[in-house]
């Protein structure tokens, strides 16, 4: 029992860290709405959720907490996204499991069925997560729900499978290797892992493309036209790797 809650304690205290650390630096850089900004952190939520779940789901709603509190943001909207960032990293977790119930070594993507089940959790992420901010973003600050939601949700898919997806698979390689297993990478992670490199490297040259033509525009001018370029981008570049490794592990079969 004792070792439990130290786990639980240790998890949830680890993944407030983290989530603090990713999440905060960027928020003035990388602000687009009042209260919401493109989020690298976005892709913990799944992915530490569905690795750990409702430890990491607390940590990261308090580490989220803590972020808000050092931007100035009021007391009842901390209380009312510590619920929120709750239940973001709660749900993923849940529907992964139901997705893989009876499955072992769910946390592999060593099929394309597993990279697909992560592509639709994380989708449910985004569109949660949209409405959520969308529609307190409208109610406090009137701007138009479908426009925040649209950022909000394209915002946390594409960062749940940009950045998520490698955390996922070099999460779960540095665990077994830890419990003393000679995890190796399967071949859909090792596409993953080549295609999450090309997209940074993608999104960097969109950066510096779009920064030496707007140098001196508007930060959220900037900011909004290199996010909308980045994810028509990337979400084709994906699409293209998940239609990819689906022909592969066809192809596999039957040569099998």
């Amino acid at each position: 029992m004792k070792n439990k809650t130290l786990r639980f304690l240790f998890i949830t205290l680890l993944s407030g860290v983290v989530y603090l650390l990713f999440a905060l630096p960027l928020r003035k850089v990388l602000a687009v709405f009042t209260v919401t900004d493109v989020r690298p952190a976005a892709a913990l939520n799944p992915v530490l959720g569905i690795s750990f779940g409702a430890p990491a789901a607390l940590g990261i709603a308090l580490g989220n907490a803590v972020a808000d509190i050092l931007s100035g943001y009021p007391s009842y909207m901390i209380l009312f996204w510590i619920l929120l960032q709750f239940i973001y990293s709660m749900v993923p977790y849940w529907l992964w499991n139901r997705l893989n119930r009876g499955e072992e070594h769910i946390h592999r993507f060593s099929s394309v069925s597993r990279v697909l089940k992560y592509t639709l959790c994380s989708l449910a992420y985004g569109i949660l997560s949209a409405c959520g901010v969308a529609s307190y973003v409208n109610m406090t600050y009137g701007v138009p729900f479908f426009t925040c939601a649209g950022f909000v949700m394209m915002n946390n898919f594409t960062m749940a499978m940009l950045l998520g997806s490698p955390l996922m698979i070099l999460l779960n390689v540095f665990m077994s290797r830890q419990a003393g297993t000679n995890r190796k990478l399967f071949f859909n992670e090792k596409i993953l892992l080549i295609g999450s490199v090309a997209e940074i490297v993608i999104v960097s040259i969109i950066i510096l493309c779009v920064y030496g033509k707007m140098g001196g525009g508007e930060n959220f001018e900037i900011w909004n036209t290199i996010f909308i370029y980045s994810v028509i981008a990337v979400n084709g570049f994906i699409a293209l790797m998940l239609a990819f490794i689906t022909f592969a592990e066809k192809k596999l079969k039957i040569m099998e």
